[in-house]
């Protein structure tokens, strides 16, 4: 939690938990409650009312954290403890409107997790292309130096195919806690997968 991705991530998350949610939860609940006592008393209330309204701000819930993950994304494992906690926090919302809590945040955690992908090997695409450079540059100076071989040319090749190897595995290990976002849902982990399959 030391790096300020992290950090600003999570404390927007403890935020939701602590200040956005209850009262939302708080809310559906009354409107629950308003909707019992209108339907008793003969008066016909919008079915899709609640519904909408949940969704509406649930959708700008997620849309907030993605967007402050897209700025640049904290380390996998803070970035699933901190969605975590924002869907712990939801619970007591979901066994309000089950259904519709589970297909909102199902959408919110694919799309987090290939996005989160994403980023980690666009990082590691960069390192690499920072690694290929310095090889030119390398490779620049040992061609213009009389003490130099064919040898240390080899050796600044082999370091740099070493490095390269070492990003896209780092960003490949990172990918690895992205799994337990997603859960038992397979579709969404075969889209990673694919997503994964596509990077390599």
């Amino acid at each position: 939690l030391r790096r300020p991705e992290s950090l600003a991530l999570h404390g927007a998350c403890a935020k939701v938990t602590e200040a956005y949610v209850p009262p939302l939860c708080d809310a559906v609940e009354g409107f629950q409650k308003l909707i019992e006592v209108r339907n008793a008393s003969g008066t016909a209330v919008d079915e899709n009312v609640l519904p909408d309204f949940v969704s509406a701000r649930i959708e700008d819930l997620c849309d907030r954290i993605t967007q402050l993950v897209d700025q640049k994304c904290p380390p996998s494992r803070v970035l699933v403890s901190c969605i975590h906690s924002v869907r712990d926090s939801l619970r007591r919302l979901h066994s309000l409107l089950p259904a519709l809590l589970t297909r909102l945040f199902r959408a919110f955690l694919g799309r987090t997790a290939m996005d989160a992908m994403r980023s980690l090997f666009g990082t590691a695409c960069s390192q690499m292309t920072s690694e290929l450079c310095k090889l030119h540059g390398e490779c620049k100076k040992l061609g213009e130096s009389s003490s130099s071989g064919l040898d240390d040319v080899l050796e600044e090749i082999a370091k740099t195919e070493q490095a390269l190897i070492m990003h896209g595995f780092t960003a490949l290990t990172e990918c690895q806690p992205l799994q337990s976002l997603l859960g038992p849902d397979k579709v969404a982990n075969q889209q990673l997968l694919r997503g994964l399959h596509a990077q390599l």
